[in-house]
């Protein structure tokens, strides 16, 4: 009996030892797997922008995986929409629920300038709802991108469900689109009972807001009134009930909530995609990767993987990563984020040591993991997912948050 326990832990110790002794990937492997370029008016320069323009270029499907209310997530935007559209990308998906976008593009084209356009219709709505209707579109340079890509024609198409904030609008494109007088009465009714539960959901002890808005009669009157047999009309009370849905599960079960979203998004891109067209999307990166999301789910990056393989087409999936945070504070200006001794940033700090104040950076991680796996290199769990999930990783100069485009004026 001693032996055999004695055995046992000879083989474990050297099992450890074996471990130990083999290779962990440090910041100077992955330098030798990083370009950097440098973006100047809205033009990428360098030997990184060669190899991301190259790979661009062979894609059919090419995802951003953000992080929300980036400037310099939207700026990289901006500069690379002329380039894909020479590439014949034509489709736009974002995360937005679509009749809302649409209405923010509307807005937008019909101003003399992009910009102002949309800062107007952000601070009439902001005013009315003390919120903003439309997501990930409320900065300056939010509104850039989205100007560039009008100029080059591109089509937009909002994915995901509508916005919390975004009902009194959809409720004034219903009564926009319906020929009944008397809906028009009980669209004023319906619009001051939904700002009034805005209101008391902004305060202690709010009652359910979504399930006064189920059993309102103010709210199921004017549904009532409206022409259902007007496919607009349908689809975008159908889009309203499916976000009440979606919100509501998650005060319920979370994981529940996500995988109805995941399913919408699923069915809407379907829907929305046509066959053999160049899609940019641009969407937050929990939704972008490949495999299984972190609550369990196959996401959009997954089903575009799908789609391209049995098309026999590439996808090419780049996600952002962030050494550097402007920081006014701070001696120098910014504040790095690869400084420090917990675990979290030594498992992950060979990609955030890739990065430069004043560059951008680009890592080829297939090329890396190829590599890993041939030289037998040890890669902690953070990096290998991300490796496995993703084509590229890019992190941008010193960064910040967007300049926000509209006025928060108080009710």
């Amino acid at each position: 009996m001693i032996a055999k326990e004695f055995r046992f832990l000879y083989l474990l110790c050297y099992a450890v030892l074996e471990v130990s002794a083999q290779d962990t990937l440090t910041t100077e492997n992955v330098s030798g797997f990083t370009q950097h370029f440098t973006i100047e008016n809205f033009q990428m320069k360098g030997a990184g922008a060669k190899t991301l323009l190259e790979e661009c270029e062979d894609a059919r499907f090419v995802l951003l995986g953000e992080t929300h209310e980036n400037a310099d997530i939207s700026i990289f935007t901006s500069c690379l929409i002329p380039i894909l559209h020479d590439f014949g990308f034509r489709h736009f998906i974002t995360e937005n629920g679509n009749t809302s976008l649409q209405i923010l593009l509307r807005e937008a084209q019909a101003a003399s300038d992009v910009e102002r356009g949309i800062s107007a219709f952000l601070s009439k709505e902001y005013k009315r709802l003390q919120g903003i209707p439309v997501p990930f579109c409320s900065g300056v340079e939010d509104a850039q991108f989205i100007e560039t890509a009008l100029k080059h024609k591109m089509i937009f198409c909002g994915i995901d469900q509508e916005h919390f904030y975004s009902y009194p609008l959809l409720f004034d494109e219903l009564v926009s689109l319906n020929s009944n007088h008397k809906s028009k009465a009980l669209h004023a009714i319906a619009v001051d009972f939904l700002l009034e539960q805005y209101a008391l959901s902004r305060k202690d002890a709010a009652p359910p807001f979504f399930q006064v808005f189920r059993e309102s009669v103010e709210v199921q009157s004017f549904f009532n009134s409206l022409d259902t047999a007007n496919p607009r009309i349908k689809q975008i009370i159908s889009d309203i009930n499916m976000s009440i849905s979606i919100y509501e599960m998650n005060g319920k079960d979370r994981g529940k909530s996500f995988a109805m979203r995941g399913n919408l998004m699923r069915s809407k891109l379907k829907e929305f995609y046509i066959p053999n067209s160049k899609v940019l999307i641009k969407m937050g990166a929990f939704h972008t990767l490949r495999g299984l999301s972190p609550l369990g789910i196959e996401d959009i990056g997954q089903q575009v993987s799908d789609l391209a393989k049995a098309t026999k087409a590439k996808d090419l999936n780049l996600y952002f990563m962030f050494r550097y945070y402007v920081d006014e504070e701070e001696p120098n200006g910014y504040f790095d984020n690869s400084e420090g001794g917990s675990v979290w940033l030594k498992e992950r700090n060979p990609f955030f040591q890739q990065g430069y104040v004043s560059e951008w950076t680009i890592i080829d991680l297939r090329a890396l993991k190829k590599w890993t796996e041939e030289e037998g290199i040890f890669v902690y769990t953070a990096l290998l997912e991300i490796m496995n999930q993703r084509d590229f990783v890019i992190l941008p100069p010193a960064t910040r948050d967007v300049e926000l485009n509209y006025i928060r004026s108080l009710e």
